[in-house]
């Protein structure tokens, strides 16, 4: 078992690599800070559609469908922060963005979502059927749980003060509510929420398994590493021996979805140290 207890802290110390990654989305988003995500409704928006739109796909692909997504929204919303506010608040109070009315003619958004958009010099979907319902979901989300009616809810804002308040049972609850997000999905947002904002410290032991987001990647990766289970199972199992290896759980995490899922490029890149078998 001391074997595990070394291969656990190597592959939590990949997480440097997804904090990378991290960095990448948060230039893009033109932000200098993640503080910043906690002031912008549309940036926490921004934030939830770099995770949710990961469903088990090509990445290549699953960021081009965000990208498309984006230039629809866009298109309904316009860029600036009042029209935004004014736009989502018309589709949300004509009950546009109910599954009722989703498929009303005057849906302007509805509409936009089944164009293609220029991503990477090809048109390009705003992804599968369910992704455009996750996007209608979302948007009814932070209509319906906002304090106030004038600013929509802040995802962002909302799981960490979750995590603050010793919520996080309840948060990963009603994240779960929006189409399509279910756990693997909410434990990345959760887990990428209580790291970028430095939040492990209000985290109690047994909240972290609502950190562990297991995808094919983490699942194939744990399997090796000797876990068997349902993807919850895993969750639990792997948070357990986070703490008994005293492995940090989130970099655990970030470090074996991106070692397994970068595993043939690692391996490419460090041929030459690999010993062939005798």
């Amino acid at each position: 078992m001391g074997n595990l207890k070394k291969q656990m802290s190597i592959i939590a110390s990949f997480s440097k690599s997804y904090r990378k990654i991290c960095d990448d989305q948060k230039t893009a988003m033109g932000i200098s800070q993640w503080n910043e995500v906690l002031d912008d409704w549309w940036l926490s928006l921004r934030f939830f559609f770099d995770r949710a739109f990961y469903q088990g796909r090509r990445d290549d692909l699953s960021l081009s469908f965000e990208q498309a997504t984006l230039q629809a929204l866009d298109q309904v919303f316009g860029q600036s922060k009042n029209s935004r506010k004014r736009s989502l608040w018309e589709l949300y109070e004509n009950r546009f963005l109910t599954e009722e009315n989703w498929g009303n003619q005057r849906n302007a958004l509805r509409k936009a979502l089944e164009r293609e958009y220029p991503v990477k010099g090809e048109h390009i979907k705003t992804g599968k059927k369910g992704d455009r319902i996750m996007v209608r979901s979302v948007l009814s989300f932070v209509c319906q749980k906002t304090r106030s009616r004038s600013t929509p809810l802040n995802i962002v804002g909302f799981i960490k003060d979750g995590v603050r308040d010793n919520r996080v049972p309840v948060v990963a609850k009603e994240l779960d509510s929006i189409y399509q997000v279910g756990q693997k999905i909410y434990s990345l947002l959760i887990r990428d929420v209580v790291d970028l904002f430095k939040l492990s410290v209000h985290m109690r032991p047994e909240d972290f398994k609502y950190v562990q987001a297991v995808d094919t990647w983490v699942e194939q990766l744990a399997n090796k590493l000797g876990f068997q289970g349902t993807k919850t199972q895993l969750a639990v199992d792997l948070t357990e021996a986070c703490r008994r290896y005293a492995v940090d759980p989130i970099a655990f995490n970030q470090g074996a979805w991106y070692l397994a899922a970068h595993s043939f490029d690692i391996l490419t890149d460090n041929i030459e140290r690999i010993k062939a078998p005798k």
